[in-house]
């Protein structure tokens, strides 16, 4: 029974979650399927169990948890991991991030951006983002995805608040 109401709570956050993607996603440009497709591998049986644990259970599990998190990288693009090459060719070694597409860039930081309002109780602010000060900095991105990541931020706040980042916008709509 615990591990249901676990289930239930996560699927209700997972929902306040996606109703924080169509704000910002409508904003920046994500499409409608977009939107209605993001996340919706948290509600599958693969995922969903092990979320619940871990956010409003016993966390007693860790594999279950991190099968869920492995499932949710693997199956959703918008997540950097998606783009990491795993088993290493001559020209692209294993650990080598591949570029992302500009829509699965742009649905990334709305993703950021409505975890934070959803998780957090409040949209990111301007100079104090505290996920993306903590987190940027140590994902595996190529770099053109990391361009057009620091682009978009600059475009929502007018810069952007990493200390001693240097990039040139590359952003194009």
């Amino acid at each position: 029974m615990k591990q249901l109401l676990a289930m239930i709570k996560y699927a209700l956050l997972t929902m306040k979650h996606k109703w924080f993607i169509m704000v910002v996603g409508r904003k920046l440009g994500l499409s409608w399927m977009q939107i209605l497709l993001h996340d919706v591998s948290k509600l599958s049986w693969k995922e969903l169990p092990g979320y619940g644990r871990q956010f409003f259970g016993s966390k007693d599990n860790p594999r279950q948890w991190a099968e869920a998190w492995l499932h949710h990288q693997n199956t959703n693009p918008h997540h950097v991991e998606y783009w990491l090459i795993r088993s290493g060719t001559k020209n692209f070694p294993s650990g080598c991030p591949m570029p992302m597409p500009k829509k699965y860039v742009i649905e990334a930081v709305c993703d950021w951006m409505a975890a934070s309002r959803a998780y957090e109780n409040k949209w990111p602010e301007a100079h104090h983002w505290a996920w993306f000060d903590e987190h940027f900095k140590t994902l595996d991105l190529h770099v053109d995805s990391r361009t057009m990541i620091l682009g978009i931020i600059k475009k929502i706040w007018g810069f952007v608040p990493v200390d001693g980042e240097d990039f040139e916008v590359k952003v194009s709509r």
